[in-house]
C-alpha cells in the first residue's frame, strides 16, 4: 500500500481530457501498474480491487484541482492497494474479500489523494476441545518414547567370587550383563575408591 509511481504515460491534455468525457475505464487501459502487471512483470500474486475512482495524482496542494503547475503532470493512480491472497485458500473466495476501494478526495494536503479499502478476512480459530485433544495424544507419544529410550539392563549376578587369588594364577569369572531395552547402553567396571565404595 502507498505511493507507487506508476503513471499514466498520455500528454496531460489528452488525459485531462478522456477524464471530462467519463471515460475513466478508457483511461485506466493506459495505466503502468495494470500493464505491467498483467504482463506478469510486477507484483506477481498480488490482486487489487477494481479502480472505480478519480486518479490521486498530481493536484494543486489545497484544491481537488489537476496539476495547473509548469510541469502539468498528467493525470495517474500512483496511490494503490494491493493484497497477497494465500494460495492455499485460493479455491475460498471469502477467505479474503474487499468491500470496497476508493480515494478520499477530500483531503487536500498533499499533491497526493489518499487510497483506502475495506476488506473483509477469515480468521482461523482454534477449536479447544480438539485442540486438548491433540495436546494430550502428543504427551502420551513422548511419554511412550521417553520409557522405551531408557535402557533395561539386567546382570544376572550381583557378586563374583574369585576365592583365594595367588599370584600369577589365572582366575575367570563370567557375568552376564543383557540389555532388554530397544536402545544401546553403555557400562563400565568402576573400581573402589580410598574408602572402599566404588568411585
Amino acid at each position: 500500500m502507498g505511493d507507487l509511481n506508476y503513471r499514466v504515460p498520455l500528454p496531460e491534455g489528452e488525459a485531462k481530457s478522456i477524464l471530462k468525457k467519463g471515460g475513466l475505464a478508457e483511461l485506466l487501459e493506459f495505466d503502468q501498474l495494470t500493464i505491467e502487471r498483467n504482463a506478469k512483470r510486477v507484483f506477481q500474486g498480488f490482486d487489487e480491487a477494481p479502480i472505480e475512482f478519480a486518479p490521486t495524482y498530481k493536484y494543486d496542494i489545497g484544491t481537488s484541482r489537476f496539476d495547473t503547475s509548469e510541469k502539468r503532470r498528467s493525470p495517474s493512480w500512483c496511490d494503490r492497494i494491493l493484497y497477497f491472497r494465500n494460495p492455499l485458500k485460493k479455491e475460498d473466495p471469502d477467505w479474503l474479500v474487499n468491500e470496497w476501494y476508493r480515494s478520499c478526495m477530500e483531503l487536500s494536503l498533499s499533491d497526493h489523494k489518499p487510497v483506502m479499502g475495506l476488506f473483509g478476512v477469515k480468521v482461523r480459530k482454534i477449536d479447544q476441545k480438539r485442540y486438548e485433544e491433540t495436546l494430550a495424544d502428543i504427551y502420551r507419544d513422548l511419554d511412550k518414547y521417553e520409557n522405551e529410550a531408557v535402557p533395561d539392563l539386567v546382570v544376572d549376578s550381583n557378586v563374583l567370587d574369585f576365592g583365594a587369588v595367588s599370584y600369577g594364577v589365572k582366575v575367570v569369572r563370567r557375568v552376564v550383563v543383557e540389555n532388554r531395552g530397544v536402545v544401546i547402553a553403555g557400562w563400565r567396571f568402576v573400581g573402589k575408591g580410598p574408602d572402599g565404595e566404588g568411585e
